[in-house]
């Protein structure tokens, strides 16, 4: 088939082909319901209007009898010379009752109301008070008749009742040439509301388009090299989603060039143990060796191969903590009694340095809802650094302190420091302000990363400050129990 049910089915799933039916409708259904509605007025209006004719012609009529010395004969005639003679819109007939509600006189083709007339008698007043009633009557034709009848005293006091009708043709086929009128207006409307909504909703979705596009290109292409897509300055919603596209677009960028900073970063701090391990390996092989040399090739290897799998590890850590795997185990944890076990176990490494590592605080207990094993790796890597770059006879303080709702955990020393234009990059992976160094320490710049990542998932904060040659101070704001 031409149209397959499948494209079918797309068509109508488009947003644009939905928003150009459902303005189509909702302007359809607008101008419908207009016209219903002015049609509706137009009739009562005129409907309205035939009451107070009928009721004009009918109180001049009376006014003109009751000044007439005439019998049941000559009130028939001047009746009927009197509903000729009326100039207007509609044909009015007439019907004369007396007292009794016997008919005296009729126009041609009237069709009286007999049942408002014997109402009429009924509750008529007796002092000779008019007594008026409108009612409606249906013509042999389906069309209706608005009656106006009344009440009056002749010159000899007889009662009588007259009893003027109309039935507005013209009015009527007024209101039906509106009505036909606007349903011969349908296609056209149909076709303005196609059109115009096509032009307008290519106008609004064309952001929509572009955004479209921009991601068909970033799916395509090796690299988020996809163009920001542009602002038209209006301010309205697809300012704003074309905005936030942006600024997912530059944070798939950002992400993207880490990822390819990180796996070149990690490629090389893995291959180089690799190549030092193959190195020591080759130069065994090249003669015979006594085993004081094999047992130092073998320790050097040893010790890259720890190298290799402390950093393979933390690859691990930080790998799972970014895909939400690695979960804390929270309880609570007394951050005293924690640093004071880590004090103790790093104090003979400061004191093969001849550095002073002090432990300090005001209160003898601080309590948080943590994992403490998270806490440990947190504090180590901090420590760690702080010992590694702190030369001989130098100092490592911490202090802790509660401060509202947190506590504050300060680790000082008295090291290399860091520049201050290095100090936003720290918390980078594989980022290290001393390259060379790092590497012979042991480093490979991911110590800080694990540490903001930890911090990050206790909902805390960690920042630095520091000045060459003067020492860092790194503080961590962990929320309290």
């Amino acid at each position: 088939m031409f149209w397959k049910k499948k494209n079918r089915a797309n068509f109508f799933k488009s947003i644009r082909v939905r928003l150009v039916l459902g303005y189509t409708v909702i302007l359809l259904v607008g101008i419908t319901a207009v016209s219903v509605y002015f049609s509706f007025q137009m009739k009562s209006r005129l409907i309205e209007v035939t009451k107070l004719y009928l009721t004009s012609e009918i109180e001049g009529a009376i006014d003109l009898l009751e000044d007439e010395e005439s019998d049941e004969l000559g009130i028939s005639d001047f009746l009927s010379r009197h509903t000729r003679g009326i100039k207007g819109s509609h044909k009015i007939g007439y019907a004369l009752f007396n007292d009794k509600g016997l008919i005296l006189a009729r126009s041609e083709g009237f069709l009286e109301d007999k049942k408002s007339v014997e109402n009429m008698i009924d509750s008529y007043d007796k002092e000779g008070v008019s007594v008026e009633r409108e009612s409606t009557i249906r013509n042999p034709d389906k069309t209706i008749a608005y009656l106006v009848t009344r009440s009056f005293r002749g010159r000899a006091g007889d009662i009588f009742y007259l009893q003027f009708g109309a039935t507005p043709f013209g009015h009527r086929e007024a209101v039906n040439i509106f009505m036909r009128t606007g349903l011969l207006m349908i296609p056209v409307i149909l076709l303005v509301g196609l059109v115009s909504g096509f032009i307008l909703t290519s106008q609004f979705l064309s952001p929509i388009s572009r955004l479209i596009k921009a991601s068909n290109e970033i799916m395509l292409s090796d690299s988020v090299s996809a163009k920001d897509l542009p602002i038209r300055g209006v301010g309205d919603e697809l300012d704003s989603l074309a905005v936030s596209f942006n600024n997912v677009l530059r944070k798939l960028r950002e992400s993207y060039q880490k990822i390819i900073l990180f796996t070149a970063n990690a490629s090389h701090e893995i291959r180089l143990p690799i190549t030092a391990i193959k190195g020591e390996a080759e130069v065994v092989l090249e003669r015979g060796r006594d085993i004081e040399e094999y047992r130092s090739v073998m320790e050097s290897v040893v010790l890259e191969m720890d190298r290799l799998t402390r950093m393979i590890n933390r690859l691990l850590y930080l790998s799972r903590g970014d895909s939400g795997m690695d979960k804390l185990d929270i309880k609570k944890v007394e951050l005293m009694g924690l640093l004071s076990k880590m004090v103790e176990f790093y104090r003979v490494l400061t004191e093969r340095k001849n550095i002073i590592l002090d432990l300090s605080a005001k209160e003898s207990s601080f309590f948080v809802q943590a994992d403490h094993s998270k806490l440990e790796e947190l504090f180590s890597n901090i420590i760690e650094n702080a010992i590694r770059y702190t030369p001989e006879n130098g100092s490592i303080t911490i202090e802790i302190a509660k401060q509202k709702d947190k506590h504050v955990i300060s680790i000082s020393d008295t090291g290399i420091g860091i520049p201050e234009e290095e100090q936003g990059k720290i918390f980078e992976r594989f980022y290290r302000v001393d390259k060379a160094r790092s590497r012979e320490d042991g480093g490979a710049g991911l110590g800080l990363s694990i540490a903001a990542m930890i911090v990050k998932m206790h909902k805390g904060e960690i920042k630095v400050k520091s000045q060459p040659n003067k020492g860092s101070v790194f503080t961590i704001s962990l929320p309290r129990e």
